[in-house]
């Protein structure tokens, strides 16, 4: 939640306000498109649908944002970007295989 938040406060820049934030009723919806990723993580975990290893390892390689200006994995970036967002290494493998899990389903 705190993630979104923070994301949501830097797409608003000086339009962000707690009130904004509550008469809009984000953080019930952040809240529901959280509940929502993980039941489809869940479900298709249930369906043996969750990519390996390599393949998530893949796929974070290949995020534009993570490479270099020749479009090679760079490790300090996925570093800062990492810092940035406030995860660890771990988390956000967690987070890119519940997404290509659920990309599975659709």
């Amino acid at each position: 939640l705190r993630r979104e938040t923070e994301q949501l406060k830097a797409r608003l820049a000086e339009r962000y306000s707690p009130e904004l934030v509550e008469a809009m009723g984000l953080k019930r919806q952040i809240l529901q498109k959280m509940l929502n990723h993980e039941a489809f993580a869940l479900e298709a975990a249930a369906l043996g649908l969750m990519p390996d290893d390599a393949g998530v390892a893949s796929a974070i390689r290949a995020e534009a944002v993570l490479q270099d200006e020749k479009g090679n994995f760079d490790k300090a970036r996925f570093q800062r970007f990492l810092k940035t967002n406030g995860l660890t290494e771990k988390r956000f493998v967690e987070i890119k295989r519940a997404e290509m899990a659920i990309e599975l389903l659709q």
